[in-house]
């Protein structure tokens, strides 16, 4: 009786894991966009705080604020199925609220009015303010003097900067 020997190839592909990287944009301060960025596959899911998903490389948070910080994990996966995964952190600084005051606001020439800032911040401090005033020297007191010597309206405007490096201004016309 013959003896047939039969041979039964198998071909065993083992791939390696993608080495997803993955950064982004930050930190920004409140109100802005930051973008997540991540490489190292063809196929990515993010996931995040606030209910955040998206299902490409480099989404954009829009109008970001502090409910947006936290841990973001994306999972990339390569043409051959195999995924790794990625964790960032994202942080976003309170951005203030400036408001001033002013007194008194009419009056004869020389008319010397006093500006005192109102501006709020929550979650932050104001470090720096910067008052532009028509006419006038500008100023990086927290409240100022100015002295008018003719008459007029004037434009007043206040930029506050947190120590995180978030500011904002307001400016009032005449």
């Amino acid at each position: 009786v013959p003896l047939y020997l039969k041979y039964l190839l198998f071909l065993l592909i083992v791939n390696s894991n993608p080495n997803i990287v993955a950064n982004n944009t930050g930190p920004v301060c409140d109100g802005n966009n930051i973008t997540l960025n991540s490489a190292g596959a063809v196929n990515y899911n993010w996931t995040g705080p606030a209910g955040f998903s998206a299902a490409i490389a480099s989404p954009i948070i829009a109008n970001i604020s502090l409910a947006n910080n936290g841990a973001y994990t994306v999972i990339g996966t390569d043409a051959n199925g195999c995924s790794d995964s990625a964790i960032i952190n994202i942080v976003s600084f309170p951005s203030p609220t400036p408001l001033f005051s002013g007194t008194p606001l009419a009056g004869c020439i020389p008319l010397c009015v006093s500006l005192t800032d109102q501006s709020t911040v929550i979650g932050s401090t104001i470090s720096n303010w910067l008052w532009n005033v028509e006419g006038q020297s500008s100023s990086t007191n927290q409240n100022d003097n100015f002295c008018f010597n003719s008459p007029g309206l004037y434009d007043v405007a206040l930029t506050v900067t947190t120590v995180d490096g978030c500011s904002a201004t307001l400016l009032i016309t005449n």
